[in-house]
């Protein structure tokens, strides 16, 4: 059985799901921004007891997590104020990663802490650099002139991509996906406001590969 790791609104892990109970493929699916409704689990001399809505599971039944897109835990009660909440919060997080921590890295898609140290792409780039291998010209700045030479200097076979995620998730609207876009020296003017953000340059690989 494998645990899908991810949020209530997260449409792949939807697709994922279906396609695995149509395959009648046994999971288990955790959404954290509902885990205080849905889930419950008990530590007890350390015997691990779960359940997620009426499903009760063993730990040990658990072969690998899906580490999909989860959410931080929402504590909704009049009850508490913002402080008490962000601490309640922290509680269930620790509980459930403390829980969660059991099941080998090797099980995971992909391991928390080796996710992140995966996401820095410019520790990625010096440590290319280090190694001796070759990467594309690269620029990531606020500087529209910088940029506007760079596109420049490399014929316009530039593409320019997020620097972290590409997805802006919205509440009352449709999220939004970023993609890695092929930039031109005529794609310059609708880049003049770049000094509010750092942008991530590179020559297309395509060339260097050719």
């Amino acid at each position: 059985m494998f645990l899908v790791l991810t949020n209530s609104g997260d449409k792949t892990s939807d697709y994922l799901c279906n396609r695995a109970y149509e395959e009648k493929i046994p999971f288990i699916r955790l959404d954290t921004d509902t885990v205080v409704k849905n889930f419950s689990g008990l530590y007890e001399n350390g015997r691990i007891y779960c359940k997620i809505r009426q499903e009760y599971f063993a730990l040990s039944s658990i072969q690998s997590i899906w580490f999909r897109r989860p959410k931080p835990i929402k504590i909704e009660s009049p009850l508490y104020d913002e402080a008490e909440i962000k601490f309640i919060s922290g509680e269930w997080s620790a509980f459930i990663e403390g829980i969660l921590s059991h099941i080998g890295r090797g099980r995971w898609i992909n391991y928390p802490l080796y996710n992140a140290n995966a996401s820095y792409k410019i520790e990625q780039l010096s440590r290319v650099k280090k190694i001796g291998l070759d990467y594309p010209p690269t620029l990531i700045s606020t500087d529209p002139e910088k940029a506007k030479v760079f596109i420049q200097d490399n014929q316009g076979e530039v593409i320019l991509k997020p620097l972290e995620s590409g997805y802006l998730e919205r509440e009352d609207q449709p999220d939004t996906t970023i993609y890695t876009s092929l930039l031109s020296v005529n794609d310059f003017d609708h880049l003049k406001d770049i000094n509010f953000v750092q942008l991530y340059f590179s020559e297309k690989l395509i060339k260097i590969l050719m």
